[in-house]
């Protein structure tokens, strides 16, 4: 997609089985009619990758099931009560921006195979939706990490970076931290369960 937009606002499945490069718009849909993103192929977005919600909030999330670069020209914005999840045969680098938009939920599933969300130098976690990891996966920052979004990382899901973690909002961690150093701003909240905190 070199130029302009590809809508995907009714119910859909979009599968890549060769490398696709957004340099674009592509806008997906959740919460009533839904698009799925699958095949053998990755994506690769230069350009904004916008998932949307439906008139109805119904709860379906666009769901991704190969694997996405974010390149560091590239924007996922999730916007205003939408939902997405990356299940089985994803995975998310993000060396662009990830927004997450107030209501809006990015979801990693318990799926097998275990997976990383990992960020590099360039990568940026933007907003106050929610990042939400559920199993043995592991969300992964080269350095410090000071966000305003929630994070949820339940059931073993590990949070990796050699830093500091800001936490600025309220968080929940069911598995281990793996941090410099963790501080805890006025009005945040970091709850705990199952959860053990070492420095890297």
């Amino acid at each position: 997609l070199r130029a302009g937009t590809l809508n995907a606002n009714n119910s859909s499945t979009l599968t890549f089985n060769h490398p696709i490069a957004n340099l674009g718009t592509l806008r997906t849909i959740s919460q009533y009619n839904r698009t799925i993103l699958q095949g053998s192929g990755h994506l690769e977005n230069r350009g904004l990758w916008e998932v949307i919600p439906d008139s109805h909030l119904w709860s379906a999330e666009c769901t991704v099931a190969l694997p996405v670069q974010i390149t560091s020209a590239g924007t996922l914005l999730v916007n205003t009560n939408a939902l997405v999840n990356f299940t089985s045969g994803s995975s998310l680098t993000v060396d662009g921006t990830l927004d997450l938009r107030p209501g809006s939920r990015l979801r990693v599933d318990s799926s097998s195979p275990t997976r990383t969300i990992t960020f590099s130098d360039t990568g940026a976690l933007l907003g106050v939706g929610t990042l939400q990891l559920e199993g043995a996966h592991t969300l992964s920052f080269p350095g410090d990490l000071d966000t305003t979004a929630n994070l949820n990382l339940s059931s073993g899901a590990r949070l990796q970076l050699p830093g500091t973690y800001w936490v600025r909002a309220s968080v929940f961690h069911g598995g281990p931290v793996e941090a410099g150093a963790v501080l805890i701003a006025t009005n945040a909240t970091l709850f705990t369960g199952a959860s053990s905190f070492s420095g890297p």
